[in-house]
């Protein structure tokens, strides 16, 4: 409900009533005049360049010139509020209050006191009193400095609109769009209000801040994705032909509607050394509400996702929540925000999956020696190829054979001896530190990898690779150990072996 600016200036001039002189004839600014009527009653002066004037008229039925000024000075108060411009309302904010409540106090003071000189520019004239059976009138007249005003005016003009358009300019311009169909523009202009009404000390910015969380989420479930592209498979290390596309709308079916300049957030994996960080690109939908990403060259072998998102997480960081009311209705919208989300798989082949392969890996001790029986690494290995698809194939062939042959030896020794096979593994994996700290055992392996292309005796693959791992105790950290690095040669095989 509004205030009339007089409610706050009779509060604000509380104090005149006791500070005011409360006997006939005279008050604290010193001696009224009186006799005949000066000119400036019935004519008040004209306001020019310099200076500007107000007259306040006060009656007290009583004959109290005290109760009568404090009357004039209201309305001289209320007329130069009128020339400001401005007007409490709930829309108001504490600060603005403040400012007009500072104002009328000094105007105040500057007609009881006379000549305190607490309002820049502003001067009391005269004061003529008028009294007869109905009473006391009082006429004041003040000049005001018509820059000293102005200047006063600006700033108090600024205060009452800059905390409420921080709130109302966004909101407009979010009506405006979800009038249009523009829903993604929408939803961040109503983010924006709310964001500005979290932190407003207006006295309704509650009712405003969930108005505007309502407005972002009625626009945001009208956004709807259409998944255009499938799911795709590749193979590891070639580009991928197609793109994987969106269509964001508004409504469903025939008469669904294309949003043209959605931002769309995609995320998706890249790996370098096997390890994967989730990488994202923000992407506007086009005219027809379409968007398309195409994905890096996959470096790994596998699956993994692709995703397609409205991202909300930045204008409403700026929400800045105080009751559980606003916390909720930020939490919920979030929730919703969370449902504007498509996913794909990717599929990602190694070429060499296709190619019959074995495994011949020798495990070794601290002195180079093979552990016997031992295939800890060649199992690791197996077990993942096994995993992405690779066919494996077993040979008689003794893995200690290959140790010190060059590879043109070992190619010869597999054609001879395990017919059918494309490619070849091989290596030897050593143990280069163990020991025993606080109970616990560490065994710290490395192993050297080949891979051998039967067909043309090339080397498409080398790697050499480190794993440490704790143990209870020495055997079984040191099977561990060469387990761990048999699998993760395994994924760089599959990932990066061409």
């Amino acid at each position: 409900m509004k205030k009339t600016l007089s409610v706050f200036a009779i509060i604000l001039l509380a104090f005149v009533l006791t500070a005011a002189c409360t006997t006939t004839g005279q008050s604290s600014s010193g001696a009224y005049t009186s006799g005949p009527v000066p000119a400036w009653v019935t004519t008040p002066p004209a306001s020019n360049k310099d200076f500007m004037y107000f007259i306040g008229l006060g009656v007290s039925k009583k004959a109290d010139l005290a109760e009568a000024e404090k009357y004039a000075i209201q309305d001289i108060i209320s007329s130069i509020i009128r020339y400001i411009g401005v007007e409490v309302t709930s829309q108001t904010s504490t600060e603005a209050k403040g400012t007009l409540d500072e104002l009328t106090t000094k105007i105040s003071r500057e007609v009881v006191e006379k000549g305190s000189s607490r309002l820049a520019g502003f001067r009391v004239m005269e004061k003529w009193h008028t009294q007869d059976t109905s009473g006391i009138q009082l006429h004041i007249l003040v000049q005001y400095e018509t820059t000293a005003i102005l200047k006063e005016k600006t700033r108090i003009e600024e205060l009452f609109r800059s905390h409420v358009e921080a709130i109302t300019i966004p909101e407009s311009l979010a009506k405006e769009f979800e009038g249009s169909g523009k829903y993604y523009e929408a939803m961040l202009r109503y983010l924006d209000a709310a964001a500005a009404a979290s932190t407003s000390r207006l006295e309704n910015a509650n009712i405003l801040f969930l108005r505007n969380m309502d407005g972002a989420a009625r626009v945001l479930e009208k956004i709807t994705f259409v998944k255009i592209s499938g799911d795709i498979q590749t193979v590891t290390g070639e580009e991928i032909g197609q793109p994987f596309t969106l269509k964001v709308v508004s409504g469903t079916g025939a008469s669904a509607k294309p949003l043209a300049g959605t931002e769309i957030t995609v995320a998706y994996k890249e790996y370098r050394n096997n390890t994967g960080t989730v990488k994202t690109q923000v992407l506007k939908t086009d005219n027809e509400g379409m968007v398309s990403f195409k994905h890096p060259v996959p470096t790994f072998s596998g699956q993994e996702r692709v995703a397609m998102s409205i991202d909300v997480s930045v204008p409403v960081r700026k929400i800045q929540t105080v009751t559980k009311e606003q916390t909720d209705r930020v939490t919920s919208f979030q929730k919703l925000a969370l449902t504007k989300k498509v996913e794909w798989t990717l599929t990602a082949v190694s070429k060499a999956a296709n190619l019959p392969v074995s495994v011949y890996f020798v495990d070794l001790d601290e002195n180079n020696k093979p552990f016997p029986m031992s295939q800890s690494t060649a199992g690791g290995i197996n077990e993942v190829l096994a995993q992405e698809g690779f066919i494996l194939k077993s040979s008689p062939i003794s893995p200690a054979i290959f140790l010190g042959k060059k590879d043109s030896e070992v190619v010869g020794i597999i054609k001879q001896g395990t017919p059918g096979v494309m490619r070849v593994i091989i290596g030897t994996a050593g143990v280069e530190s163990s020991q025993l700290d606080s109970g616990r055992y560490i065994v710290k392996v490395s192993g050297t990898v080949k891979v051998l292309d039967i067909t043309t005796g090339n080397l498409i693959y080398e790697k050499t690779i480190t794993k440490s791992v704790t143990g209870t105790n020495m055997e079984s950290a040191r099977q561990t150990a060469f387990k761990q690095l048999g699998q993760e040669i395994g994924r760089r095989i599959a990932a990066e072996a061409k």
